[in-house]
C-alpha cells in the first residue's frame, strides 16, 4: 500500500497517535521513516519553485520595464498634444457647426423639391411648367424670325 521509500518495506514503528493505525490497529505510518521522505520530496519542490519564481520575477521585471518605457513614450506625446488641444477642440466645434448649418440650408430646398413631387398640387404643377416651356421657345422662334425686334421698334417709334 505504501511505498518502498516511505516504509523501507519493513515493519513501522514509532506510531504512537490513534490515527496512525488502521482499523485492525496496525501502524500506517512511521514517522521517523517518513520525515526523510518528505523533507527529500520537500527540497525538490522548493528548488523548482525556486526556479519558477525566478522566471516569475524576471518576466515581471520586463513586463514593469515594458510599461515604464510605455508611459515614458505616452508622456512625451502628451507634452506635444496638449498645446495643441484647445486649437483642436476649437476646429472641431467649428467643423460641427458648419456642418449643422449646411444642412439646414440644403434641407429648405430638399423638402420644397419633396413638396412639389409629392404633393397633391403635382400634376397642376407640372402642366404650368410645360406652359412656361412652352411660352418660352415660342418667345425663342419669335425673336429667331424678327417678330420681336419689329414689335419693339414699333413701340420704340410710338412713344
Amino acid at each position: 500500500m505504501w511505498s518502498p521509500e516511505m516504509t523501507k518495506g519493513g515493519p513501522l514503528e514509532n506510531t504512537a497517535h490513534p490515527t496512525l493505525k488502521d482499523r485492525d490497529g496496525n501502524p500506517m505510518l512511521d514517522m521517523n521513516r517518513m520525515a526523510p521522505f518528505l523533507a527529500k520530496k520537500a527540497i525538490l519542490e522548493s528548488k523548482t519553485i525556486k526556479k519558477e519564481m525566478s522566471t516569475l520575477i524576471e518576466d515581471t521585471n520586463e513586463a514593469q520595464e515594458a510599461l515604464r518605457t510605455a508611459i515614458e513614450g505616452i508622456g512625451e506625446n502628451m507634452d506635444k498634444i496638449k498645446p495643441m488641444k484647445k486649437e483642436l477642440i476649437e476646429n472641431l466645434r467649428g467643423m460641427r457647426m458648419t456642418t449643422t448649418t449646411e444642412v439646414a440650408a440644403m434641407i429648405k430646398p430638399l423638402e420644397d423639391l419633396r413638396k412639389f413631387f409629392l404633393g397633391t398640387e403635382h400634376d397642376k404643377e407640372v402642366e404650368r411648367l410645360r406652359e412656361f416651356v412652352d411660352l418660352c421657345e415660342r418667345l425663342e422662334r419669335l425673336k429667331k424670325s424678327g417678330f420681336l425686334d419689329t414689335v419693339a421698334d414699333t413701340m420704340l417709334k410710338l412713344s
